[in-house]
């Protein structure tokens, strides 16, 4: 388990020994769910939890009662966000082990004293910034009103130094995070690789210059 904090975002920049120094100044519970359950206790309030094992979504639901996938969380990932008054929900995608943690603590003032303290909470900011930055981008790309839009939007976001991508997601659930029929998907992604515009191989995109 000391691996999984280390690898964690929330802890970069510590070593093991600060790390044992902030988990004694926090209360952490390692939980572990089936595929394809709803949790609703994690996703009420602010939530600090690090995915130690499997794959977990933060979705919503449309005008439709349709689940759209607004972010999707692997193994390392660090999820810090706010749910009050949010109707987002944690799903699991797969068999998931999760750490929460009760961060809440480390801002309160009988806690000035822990040691590596704002460090930490350096970092537990950083990780809600993310969340929310994403969130933003989200919002961007439901904006768009043509799906092939949304699509070069996607994957602009998703390429790092290099114009080859391989998608986290199936075909079903890139539609869910797209917000979009999968049948449109298909036929909109069959209609830029004749284009010219990408590569597809399964779930690898090659994004043509």
């Amino acid at each position: 388990m000391e691996s999984v904090f280390k690898n964690s975002s929330l802890f970069f920049g510590l070593d093991d020994d600060k790390i044992e120094r902030i988990l004694n100044c926090i209360t952490y519970k390692v939980m572990s769910y089936d595929k394809d359950v709803y949790l609703y206790e994690l996703s009420q309030g602010f939530k600090t939890i690090i995915v130690a094992k499997g794959v977990v979504d933060m979705i919503s639901l449309d005008d439709d009662g349709k689940e759209i996938i607004d972010n999707r969380f692997v193994k390392n990932s660090s999820v810090v966000y706010d749910f009050i008054k949010d109707e987002r929900i944690l799903k699991t995608k797969t068999d998931s082990t999760l750490i929460y943690m009760n961060t809440q603590v480390i801002f309160s003032e009988s806690k000035k004293n822990c040691k590596y303290r704002a460090l930490f909470m350096e970092n537990i900011i950083k990780s809600l910034n993310s969340s929310l930055n994403h969130l933003t981008f989200k919002l961007n790309l439901y904006s768009k009103t043509h799906l092939r839009d949304r699509i070069i939007l996607f994957l602009k976001n998703e390429m790092l130094n290099s114009n080859f991508i391989e998608l986290k997601f199936n075909r079903e659930d890139l539609a869910k995070y797209l917000a979009c029929n999968r049948s449109a998907l298909s036929r909109e992604l069959s209609l830029m690789e004749k284009d010219g515009l990408i590569e597809i191989r399964n779930r690898k995109i090659f994004i043509k210059t």
